[in-house]
């Protein structure tokens, strides 16, 4: 029997391990293996949604492929996936996830601007790790992400768009989530693509104002978007990036994320 100073410290140590580096490492392997292996009603509505951009036999570039919860879509759609990530445990999990599909290529890097030797901000939480300070600093300005911290780096090569291109080939789809870093993704790119998507949050608008700009140099393009993991374009009709943009400055508190959709004419 279990006395009441003994659930205490039962209690105490429960909460303890949960805040060590290593428990959540460990509990965040579990998830993601059971989320990778499995394919559930969430994984079907990506493969529906994506379908729109992407045939069997497409090359797509996967640039935050974090744990591949969409590189496994795109690989089941009969894509040829090239899949970027930097985290050191993301990249474990995305080796060891796809050893046995000759269509998916894992590469330990991030993009940029220019090729060099980079330093990921890396967070408790995988998905929140980013390349970009200033939008750490944002988002823990606005305390959204209260309980997580980004308390170590890791270094990466940095690669581009064009050296992407100029080595794998021209992609159908640019996936880009990057949590913050999509401009400077986007700096490596010097020609129109087909289909590209942008990862956007509220706290960060004016970064994605900038992205939309930087590409519409490139060419003439629309754009639309979809609300978090609704997997459903916004709007019936696609639009100016300048629509788009206000769309999504007007949206209520409760849109926290989402993807902008970009496709050339």
């Amino acid at each position: 029997m279990t006395t009441p100073t003994g659930k205490r410290r039962v209690g105490w140590f429960k909460r303890w391990k949960r805040q060590t580096a290593l428990y959540r490492q460990f509990r965040s392997w579990k998830t993601a293996r059971s989320e990778i292996r499995r394919w559930d009603e969430m994984d079907q509505r990506r493969f529906d949604f994506y379908r729109q951009f992407l045939r069997e036999g497409d090359l797509c570039f996967d640039i935050g492929a974090n744990i591949g919860n969409r590189t496994k879509v795109f690989a089941r759609l009969g894509a040829v996936v090239v899949a970027v990530e930097p985290q050191d445990f993301c990249v474990m999990i995305l080796r060891k996830m796809f050893r046995n599909s000759p269509g998916v290529t894992i590469l330990r890097n991030v993009l940029g601007a220019t090729p060099g030797e980079a330093e990921i901000q890396i967070c408790d939480l995988h998905m929140l790790s980013s390349m970009s300070r200033e939008w750490i600093k944002t988002v823990e300005k606005t305390g959204r992400f209260d309980g997580w911290r980004w308390d170590r780096v890791e270094k990466v090569e940095m690669l581009t768009l064009d050296g992407m291109i100029a080595r794998f080939g021209v992609p159908q789809l640019v996936k880009i989530d990057v949590e913050g870093y999509e401009e400077e993704v986007l700096k490596g790119l010097s020609r129109p693509l087909r289909f590209l998507s942008l990862e956007f949050t509220p706290e960060f608008l004016e970064a994605s104002r900038r992205s939309l700009a930087r590409l519409a140099a490139l060419g003439p393009l629309e754009c639309n978007y979809a609300i978090g993991e609704s997997m459903t374009l916004a709007l019936a009709q696609w639009d100016s990036p300048e629509v788009i943009l206000g769309h999504l400055r007007s949206a209520p508190p409760s849109v926290t994320y989402g993807d902008i959709y970009v496709r050339f004419l």
